[in-house]
C-alpha cells in the first residue's frame, strides 16, 4: 500500500490489479498490468505510482495507464521505501534502480506516449 499526496490509498491485489481508493471507501481507479500478485507499492516524487510483482516485473504508472516495465528479475520483485529513492530487491539477484533512473524510463515513456 502507499498513499498518493492527495491522501488516497493505493493497493496492490492477488489479481494483480492496483487500486487507487477515494476517501468514501469508493474505488476511483483499477490499472491491471501484472499478470501475478502485486506485492509492493510506492509512490515516486513526481506522483507516479511504482510497482513490484510476482510477475518478476517492476512497473511505472500516471494517471491510470502503465508507463513502463522493467524486467530483469529471476524471482520476484519487492521494495522498500527510503525517503529518498525506492529500493529493488530479490532473493536472487539484487537490483537498485535509484530514483533518477526510474524517473529518466518514465520521462522517455511520457515523450513517446505524447510524440504519437
Amino acid at each position: 500500500m502507499t498513499v498518493l499526496d492527495n491522501g488516497r490509498l493505493v493497493t496492490g491485489g492477488d489479481d494483480g490489479t492496483i487500486r487507487v481508493w477515494r476517501r468514501n471507501g469508493e474505488v476511483s481507479v483499477v490499472m491491471a498490468g501484472h499478470s501475478g500478485a502485486v506485492l509492493s507499492l510506492v509512490t515516486l516524487p513526481t506522483g507516479e505510482i511504482a510497482s513490484g510483482g510476482a510477475d518478476k516485473t517492476i512497473k511505472t504508472w500516471a494517471n491510470g495507464q502503465c508507463l513502463a516495465t522493467l524486467q530483469g528479475h529471476v524471482r520476484i520483485a519487492h521494495f522498500f521505501f527510503c525517503r529518498l529513492f525506492p529500493i529493488c530487491f530479490c532473493s536472487v539477484a539484487l537490483f537498485v534502480f535509484f530514483l533518477s533512473e526510474l524517473l529518466e524510463l518514465t520521462k522517455r515513456a511520457q515523450r513517446s506516449s505524447s510524440s504519437k
